[in-house]
């Protein structure tokens, strides 16, 4: 069963980063980097990887290298 974000209930997730950015507008969000093992759903909400938000520069402040846009 998903929540309302799209995230497994009753399910393991990995923290891999725990982070800040700042988007285009000057603003700090606090994010984490989360990894579903099972990889059979995803995170639907602001800022998951289909938002229009993402570019180059913001991707660059995401550690590991990760582009959530992939």
């Amino acid at each position: 069963m998903l929540n309302q974000c799209g995230v497994p209930e009753s399910h393991a997730l990995s923290v891999i980063s725990v982070f800040e950015f700042t988007d285009d507008s000057g603003i700090k969000h606090d994010m984490m980097l989360i990894r579903n093992p099972w990889k059979k759903s995803d995170y639907n909400m602001a800022w998951s990887a289909n938002d229009k938000r993402w570019n180059d520069n913001l991707v660059k402040q995401i550690p590991f290298n990760s582009d959530p846009r992939l």
